[in-house]
C-alpha cells in the first residue's frame, strides 16, 4: 500500500494554515479530503523557492528538497502543503472539528549534559523563555513544534525535563536554581546552543518593549520579543457528572460545563481500557462517588495537565468513545462492542493477505522485496496462532493470487466473521524518512478505534519500530478503505512498517518480527474481547 494525500476528492472547501511560530499565514489554502493545496505565493511568504516543471513542482526548503504535483484552482495554480512538508521533515495536522492546519516543526535533537543544552529543529522556531512558580524553575518553550518517537534526547540533568505541553509547543524544565544563558532576545533558527547559570537573583525575568510586527510572516528575521508569562485561569469549570443511561450495549453520562472552553474538548487513550478526556482550559470537580456509580467505569480520578482539565475513567473494559458537545455540557458516550462470550475461541475472524498475483503492492527500493509476499507470510502465521486460540480462521489468500478489494470484504460478510483483518505493508515517497507500524479503522466508527487501539497498543510493544499509531482512513482518503468501508464487522487495516525504508525492512522481513507482531494481533483481540481479563 502506497500512502499519499488524496487530491482526486470532489469536495473542496477553504482552509487557514497556522505556520509553526509564525502563526496564521494571511493566504487561504484548499482542503481537499486530508490535504490543504496552498498558492503558490504561499511559498514565497514562508521564505521557500521553487520552480515549476509541467505538471509538477520543484521545492527547495529549510535545506531539502520537495516535489509535488500542481493544481488548478479558483484561487490559481496550487501544490499540496502536506506532501510537501512530509518529505521536509514536518509535521501537521488538522484541528478537530475545523479546517485550521497546524504545521509543526519536528525537534530532531534535544541535549542537556555537563551544563550544556544543545536543540536542533526540522523548521525554524523562536524559542520563549520565562519563570513558572512552584517549583521556581526557569522553562524554554519552543512554539510550532513537536516531539516524535524519533526525537533524540539526552538529558543527564536530574531534574530536567522535556514535554508536549500543547499540540503545538514543546517545553524544556529546568532545575530549580539555574537559568539558561539565552540572551533576552534568542532569535530565530533551527539550531541553538546555551549553558545553563547559577540563577542567583530569583526575579523576574525584565523584558525590554517592542512594538509587534504588523506582518508576521513577513518580518521573519526580526528578532522576536520574550514576553513574561503567568498561569492563565481557567475559562471553564466541569461538574458535576451525572450517568444518563446505562444498558448492555451503552453507558451515556453528562458533564456539566460552566463557561467557554477555547477549543473542543478530546479524549486519548493511554491503554486499552483508560480513557482519558482533554478539556482545554478548564478546572475539573472529580465526580462524588456517592452520587455517580457506573458499571462501566472501575475509577474515576481529575487532574490539571499544562492548564487542561484531564477527566480519566478507568473502563471495565476497551470501549468505543463519542464526545458531543452541548450549550453548557458535554455528552460522554461509552460503546460496548458485541462480543459474545467474551472468548476468541469459537470466533470467526478473517485474514486479508493485502495484494497478490500481478498486484504486487509496495517495492523495496531495488524490488527485491514485495509486499505482497510479506503481507503473506504475516496472514499465515496470525492464522496459525488464531486457529490455536481456537478460533475459525479464514483467509482471503493462502497463496500468490489476485482478489478484488470488493470480494475481500464479501468473503467476510458472507461468511458473517467476527472481525476482519487486512495486513498491509507501507511506503512513502522517495524523500521522505518516515518509518513506523499504523493500524487503521474506517471513518468514524467507535468500535473499530477501539479495536485498532488494542491490536496497535500490543504491536507497539513488539515491533521494535516506531508506533505512529492508530489513524482513521479518512486521513487517506475521503471515503475510506474499500476493504474496511465494505465489510459489515469491526475491521482494522494494518500497515506493519514502510518497505522502502530500509530500518523497516531488515526488521520485517525477519522471522522473529512477523511471528511477533502475529502473536500481538492475536494479544490486542483478546484485549479487545475481554477475554483473560
Amino acid at each position: 500500500m502506497v500512502m499519499a494525500g488524496s487530491a482526486n476528492a470532489i469536495q473542496s472547501r477553504s482552509a487557514e494554515v497556522v505556520f509553526t511560530h509564525f502563526g496564521p499565514i494571511p493566504e487561504k489554502g484548499i482542503r481537499v479530503a486530508d490535504e490543504c493545496y496552498v498558492p503558490l505565493d504561499f511559498l514565497d511568504k514562508v521564505g521557500w523557492k521553487y520552480s515549476v516543471h509541467n505538471t509538477s513542482v520543484v521545492i527547495e526548503g529549510e535545506g531539502k528538497t520537495a516535489r509535488v504535483p500542481l493544481r488548478e484552482f479558483d484561487l490559481g495554480r496550487a501544490v499540496p502543503l502536506r506532501m510537501a512538508l512530509d518529505q521536509i521533515g514536518a509535521d501537521t495536522f488538522w484541528e478537530p472539528d475545523n479546517d485550521r492546519l497546524q504545521v509543526c516543526s519536528t525537534v530532531t535533537k534535544i541535549v542537556v549534559k555537563d551544563g550544556n543544552v544543545q536543540i536542533e529543529t526540522a523548521l525554524p522556531t523562536k524559542p520563549r523563555v520565562f519563570r513558572l512558580a512552584g517549583p521556581n524553575r526557569f522553562v524554554v518553550d519552543l512554539p510550532g513544534t513537536r516531539l516524535s518517537r524519533d526525537t533524540v534526547q539526552q538529558l543527564n540533568a536530574t531534574s530536567t525535563r522535556v514535554a508536549q505541553v500543547e499540540l503545538n509547543t514543546v517545553r524544556i524544565a529546568y532545575e530549580p536554581g539555574y537559568r539558561p544563558s539565552l540572551p533576552l532576545i534568542p532569535g530565530i533558527g533551527k539550531s541553538f546552543k546555551w549553558q545553563l547559570d547559577p540563577d542567583e537573583d530569583q526575579g523576574p525575568i525584565e523584558v525590554p518593549p517592542t512594538d509587534p510586527p504588523e506582518d508576521p510572516v513577513k518580518t521573519v528575521t526580526a528578532p522576536p520579543t520574550v514576553p513574561v508569562e503567568t498561569a492563565k485561569p481557567p475559562t471553564a469549570f466541569a461538574g458535576p457528572m451525572t450517568l444518563d443511561l446505562e444498558s448492555p450495549n451503552r453507558a451515556q453520562m453528562t458533564l456539566k460545563i460552566t463557561g467557554t472552553l477555547p477549543k473542543p474538548a478530546t479524549f486519548r487513550r493511554p491503554e486499552p481500557d483508560l480513557l482519558e478526556i482533554v478539556l482545554p482550559n478548564a478546572q475539573i470537580t472529580a465526580p462524588d462517588s456517592a452520587t455517580f456509580s457506573s458499571a462501566s467505569v472501575t475509577d474515576i480520578s481529575t487532574r490539571t495537565e499544562d492548564g487542561n482539565g484531564i477527566l480519566a475513567l478507568r473502563l471495565a473494559r476497551p470501549m468505543g468513545v463519542e464526545l458531543v458537545a452541548n450549550t453548557g455540557s458535554l455528552t460522554i458516550s461509552l460503546i460496548k462492542p458485541n462480543v459474545g462470550n467474551g472468548k476468541l475461541a469459537g470466533k470467526i475472524i478473517v485474514v486479508d493477505a493485502g495484494h497478490g498475483g500481478h498486484d504486487s503492492g509496495a517495492k523495496a527500493v531495488g524490488g527485491g522485496t514485495l509486499e505482497k509476499t510479506l503481507t503473506l507470510k504475516i496472514a499465515k502465521q496470525l492464522s496459525q496462532k488464531l486457529a490455536d486460540e481456537g478460533a475459525t480462521v479464514i483467509m482471503t489468500r493462502k497463496t500468490d493470487v489476485f482478489i478484488e478489494l470488493t470480494e475481500r470484504a464479501a468473503i467476510a460478510n458472507r461468511n458473517k466473521a467476527d472481525i476482519f483483518i487486512s495486513c498491509h505493508i507501507n511506503s512513502s515517497s522517495a524523500k521522505s524518512k518516515t518509518t513506523g507500524t499504523i493500524t487503521f479503522y474506517h471513518g468514524q466508527d467507535a468500535i473499530g478505534q477501539v479495536l485498532a487501539d488494542c491490536i496497535q497498543s500490543e504491536i507497539a510493544k513488539v515491533s521494535k519500530l516506531r508506533s505512529i499509531g492508530t489513524w482513521s482512513d479518512n486521513r487517506i482518503y475521503q471515503s475510506g478503505f474499500s476493504v474496511l468501508r465494505n465489510s459489515k464487522m469491526p475491521c482494522v487495516l494494518i500497515e506493519f512498517g514502510f518497505i522502502n525504508q530500509s530500518t523497516d525492512l531488515k526488521r520485517m522481513v525477519t522471522e522473529d518480527f512477523q511471528s511477533s507482531v502475529a502473536g500481538a494481533i492475536v494479544k490486542g483481540l483478546k484485549v479487545y474481547l475481554g477475554d483473560g481479563k
